[in-house]
């Protein structure tokens, strides 16, 4: 492969370069002495040619030897981590994710990630991420499939709200921003009502409850215990934050049987700017989608009202990010620091914005 990959880069030698099914590529064959019945351009331009297929071939061989490297040594979680399955239980052999040149930001500290759990958690954490430090306030996110299901920073909750979110005995506090009202917040909410015929109504309501049973949680600070608390209270696959009190793991690591998904993420860990990823095996790339979303962002106000209130910006901030990791098209309502409303995923915007707003109207 050396020799290959000296001769495409000199280019005055022989090159035989044979294509992925085994056969040679027409005229693979050029020599610096050459017929004169080839231009010396169309000679060129073969070279060059065939120098890109021998640098094709020879960066081939060297991926599989570095992923074969990076399994049979470094496949201890510093570089790749196997997943349970893939997209679906027929994905599941070979399924894993890896780092290349650099060690990996994840670690897991409990169960077993599968392939959604991978893109829910990245995304999440970047969605929570960027939101607190946009607002500089704790932030939590409910993801199912790719795309939030709710997603809210930490104000305190009021007495009613804390009933609402059912975490009115864990005794949160009521003055100080927290990430247990974060999740809280992002996650759901219970309603008792009582009419005046004493028969009490219970209604489960939030950005959407529904989805989120089974999501995948992702939290701005470090996993507290009583954030822990809150979480163990629901049905969810998985967590992923930049560190976990021992309390806190203690719980996380008992629910589904000792199989919850528990995720450490480095909080310094910045990716390069370009994303590729394979579609039917040929390779897309782009820049990440590295747009930056906060108070500046709203002050190019067009209507006859300029003031915007602080809780208003923060509002459209936890919606814009929320959007920007929402899969399109999608509108995003929120009110008081959460998501209350979401429509993912919809061809159609008119569809797309009904269902954002029938979750806002039975928030």
């Amino acid at each position: 492969m050396s020799r290959i990959s000296s001769m495409a880069r000199f280019r005055n030698n022989d090159i035989d370069c044979r294509s992925e099914d085994g056969r040679t590529v027409p005229n693979t064959q050029i020599r610096s002495s050459s017929s004169t019945r080839l231009t010396e351009s169309h000679q060129a331009r073969r070279k060059n040619f065939l120098s890109r297929m021998a640098f094709e071939q020879t960066a081939s061989y060297d991926e599989s030897i570095s992923g074969f490297m990076r399994r049979q040594f470094i496949g201890n979680g510093k570089r790749q981590l196997p997943l349970k399955y893939g997209t679906t239980t027929t994905q599941g052999e070979d399924s894993k994710l890896f780092a290349v040149q650099q060690d990996m930001p994840i670690k897991v500290l409990n169960g077993s990630p599968g392939y959604i759990n991978i893109l829910d958690g990245l995304n999440a954490w970047q969605l929570v991420s960027e939101i607190a430090y946009a607002t500089n306030l704790p932030a939590a996110a409910s993801f199912k499939h790719v795309s939030p299901a709710g997603a809210a920073v930490g104000h305190p909750l009021s007495d009613a709200e804390a009933q609402a979110c059912m975490v009115k005995d864990l005794n949160l506090d009521k003055v100080k921003p927290s990430l247990a009202a974060a999740y809280a917040r992002a996650r759901e909410q219970y309603w008792v009502l009582e009419t005046k015929y004493i028969r009490k109504i219970r209604k489960i309501m939030g950005a959407d409850r529904m989805s989120s049973f089974g999501d995948f949680i992702a939290l701005s600070e470090k996993c507290d215990e009583l954030t822990a608390k809150v979480i163990n209270r629901e049905v969810s696959d998985g967590v992923i934050a930049p560190d976990y009190d021992e309390a806190a793991l203690s719980i996380l690591a008992k629910k589904k049987n000792g199989n919850y998904t528990v995720l450490k993420i480095d909080p310094k860990y910045l990716p390069s700017e370009d994303e590729v990823r394979t579609i039917f095996g040929l390779k897309l790339k782009q820049k990440r989608n590295n747009a930056i979303v906060n108070n500046e962002l709203f002050q190019n106000i067009v209507s006859e009202n300029k003031s915007l209130p602080k809780n208003a910006i923060d509002d459209l901030i936890v919606a814009t990010i929320a959007v920007k990791y929402t899969q399109s098209n999608c509108v995003c309502f929120a009110y008081n620091g959460q998501v209350i409303g979401i429509g993912a995923g919809q061809q159609s915007r008119i569809h797309c914005t009904r269902l954002a707003g029938e979750k806002a109207v039975n928030w």
